[in-house]
């Protein structure tokens, strides 16, 4: 069950965080999670969400872009976005969920932390989750790969880097979570 953005965060999930209020009551996970991922496909124009690894804990951190600063509640822009829910990338031109030059103010950054909604995941031997939470949070920049990229990093035997490590750590994760899930014991 995800906890509500207003529980303790420092709860759960493995390890406290600092929730500081010069970070507009925001936890810090830079130090935890000292890398995060945005694997979007090869054209993508403003990224949005990126993944990160706790591997000593098992927790995957999934960061998403967070609008509250931008997009006020009950606002016309708001009662858009809420109508149409997704961007939708049709042959002729995109609709986006919200005005292009908003998406690129709100897009994770490579060269600065990024305000994020984060769900801790920690997950069982089998991949099962155990724990889950959501918190406000402040997360490092972004590394932004592609699939291919990412396919690459992961085919490469005898690469030593900490990229490889977390991709490798991800998806050994999600391969356990995958087998686990037919394994008659049920999806977390």
């Amino acid at each position: 069950i995800l906890a509500g953005g207003g529980g303790d965060a420092r709860e759960g999930c493995g390890g406290a965080e600092a929730v500081s209020e010069q970070l507009d009551h925001r936890v810090d996970l830079r130090a935890r999670f000292p890398r995060a991922y945005a694997i979007d496909g090869g054209n993508t124009e403003f990224r949005d969400d990126a993944v990160s690894i706790d591997a000593a804990s098992a927790t995957i951190g999934v960061h998403i872009a967070d609008l509250s600063s931008l997009v006020q509640p009950g606002s016309l822009l708001d009662e858009v976005a809420r109508l149409r829910l997704q961007s939708l990338y049709a042959a002729a031109a995109p609709l986006h969920m919200l005005p292009p030059p908003l998406l690129a103010a709100a897009a994770l950054s490579d060269d600065a932390p990024n305000e994020c909604l984060t769900a801790l995941v920690q997950l069982d031997l089998y991949g099962h989750i155990r724990h889950c939470q959501l918190v406000r949070s402040l997360v490092p920049p972004v590394r932004c790969l592609s699939f291919d990229e990412v396919d690459s990093l992961l085919a490469g035997d005898g690469m030593t880097s900490e990229v490889h490590s977390d991709l490798t750590a991800l998806d050994a994760i999600f391969q356990r979570r995958e087998d686990g899930g037919s394994g008659g014991g049920g999806g977390g």
